[in-house]
């Protein structure tokens, strides 16, 4: 199966299709977008009604397909008629769109790129348009290789496959750890529960990408579900290693063994559980937006940034108690690891900021390597805190039976 995973770049292909309304207020629509590498790029594209205007009528409609290069796309978007951003564009072609509902014919194109990779993007126009019209349309894209991805998703299975085999030794050795304190004590380590179902839930969440990376390699769709569970799945793990993190800041195995009330944890989780729903939902409308260059970009991730923010807060609001009381020896810990929580909740937003001094096709290849990077960091750590050669698992409760006497 890796090998397979590993050779996909060799068949991959990309298919758009989308549907979009054209009215009298909006004549000119936005399609999609594509990354070419320097060289000479190939698209295709074709387009029916989604409802046959006249299924008996052998007449066409007429729309204008307009192709702009990324220099000039912003251009497009400030200009106010649909003439104007038509014009913007010196690439156009004619599409032929029978009213019976049947496809046009496909047309093509070429995307010439002479020094750097560049975006191009589509839109759709009829600027005479008299009624509201439903369309879908459908586009397929070739750089100059023959690959079929565009430059921005180049290469994310690797970093996929990669993360993948990290968490699998990480989810198997700390299972096993998890399994044998059972047998030994018939009870289990909470906190070490907890990391294992964040990192559990990670690693299934990768698998579907990884699924669905392979079947999208043959037929340019994927399968949606397997994008979506990845999706929620990581959220799931996010949320699970926050409210680690918080919990153990409160005092958690330092200050008290027992598990913190839930009645004040679980209608927050709960919330934060249905906004990132909300935002994996809002992620998937806004995909192939123009002005996104990676999962991260746009309402959602703007969200999940805001997010982030304020659980770093609460989390150095909790964490300060335990300053207040702590000897030498326990400030030592929890400045290591007030840094290491700082840097798992800081990371997004600070690697979408860094991320905008590179060009635009660079920034989801590098948002994704260092979120996943930061990620098998924190897990790497956390799975070390709990192990029983750590100074906070010599310090905590965890060690009662081995070391009497623990920080008050």
């Amino acid at each position: 199966m890796w090998i397979v995973l590993l050779i996909l770049p060799l068949v991959q292909c990309k298919l758009v299709s989308t549907v979009l309304t054209l009215s009298t207020d909006e004549p000119w629509k936005y399609v999609s977008k594509f990354a070419s590498y320097k060289g000479v790029s190939n698209w295709e594209m074709k387009v029916k009604f989604l409802k046959p205007a006249d299924i008996n009528s052998e007449e066409f409609a007429r729309f204008k397909g307009s192709i702009y290069i990324d220099s000039k796309w912003q251009d497009a978007l400030n200009q106010e008629s649909c003439e104007n951003k038509e014009s913007v564009s010196k690439r156009h072609t004619i599409l032929n769109v029978p009213l019976n509902g049947e496809w046009s014919e496909t047309v093509e194109g070429t995307m010439s790129t002479k020094s750097r990779t560049h975006f191009w993007y589509f839109a759709i126009s009829s600027c005479n348009q008299s009624e509201r019209q439903k369309l879908r349309i459908e586009i397929q894209f070739t750089q100059p290789d023959g690959s079929q991805f565009s430059a921005e998703e180049q290469g994310l299975h690797y970093v996929f496959i990669t993360v993948l085999i990290i968490f699998f030794f990480a989810l198997f050795g700390n299972m096993k750890r998890l399994i044998q304190n059972f047998q030994k004590t018939d009870d289990l380590e909470t906190n070490l529960l907890i990391l294992n179902i964040a990192i559990g839930s990670q690693f299934i969440a990768i698998i579907c990408e990884v699924l669905h990376i392979w079947v999208y390699a043959y037929n340019g769709k994927g399968l949606v579900v397997l994008d979506v569970f990845y999706q929620i799945l990581e959220c799931f793990s996010s949320i699970m290693i926050t409210i680690l993190l918080i919990i153990i800041s409160t005092g958690w195995t330092l200050k008290y063994k027992d598990f913190p009330d839930a009645d004040i944890y679980i209608p927050i989780c709960l919330f934060v559980v249905v906004l990132n729903l909300m935002i994996v939902g809002l992620g998937r409308i806004t995909e192939d937006s123009y002005y996104k260059n990676s999962d991260f970009e746009g309402v959602p991730g703007y969200f999940l940034v805001v997010i982030r923010i304020l659980m770093w807060i609460w989390f150095v609001f909790t964490i300060k108690g335990l300053y207040e009381k702590a000897n030498e020896k326990l400030v030592r810990f929890l400045n290591r690891f007030a840094f290491m929580a700082s840097v798992y909740f800081l990371a997004l937003p600070i690697v979408l900021f860094v991320s905008w001094i590179f060009e635009p096709y660079v920034r989801n290849i590098f948002v994704v390597i260092s979120i996943n990077v930061i990620q098998v960091l924190v897990f790497v750590f956390l799975t070390h805190l709990f192990s029983e050669k750590s100074t906070f698992y010599k310090m905590s409760t965890m060690s009662e039976s081995v070391l009497p006497g623990k920080y008050q």
